[in-house]
């Protein structure tokens, strides 16, 4: 906590680059850059998504389908892991 205070004081009110901070706390440019810039520590910071999907994006669809027909229909046998990746498997990867 003393180093954030230090690090944003030095910025501020002594008006050191970043760089300069950087060198003289052995810290990294981003993290100087970080504590000097951020105003309110209680705020979360947005974390960026990837916008690329995932593997499971492929076969949720059909995973929702398997679940929902086995809620309808009341079967006694339950879908296992296995059983899914066999299926999985059989459509997707061979």
């Amino acid at each position: 906590m003393i180093q954030k205070d230090h690090i944003k004081y030095e910025r501020e009110y002594q008006g050191k680059s970043l760089r300069m901070i950087a060198q003289e706390t052995s810290y990294d440019f981003r993290t100087v850059k970080k504590y000097a810039d951020c105003d309110d520590w209680n705020e979360p910071i947005p974390r960026k998504r990837r916008g690329r999907p995932t593997v499971l994006d492929l076969v949720k669809p059909i995973i929702d389908q398997w679940l929902v027909e086995d809620l309808l229909e009341n079967l006694m046998v339950p879908v296992t892991k296995l059983s899914s990746y066999q299926v999985i498997d059989l459509i997707y990867i061979t």
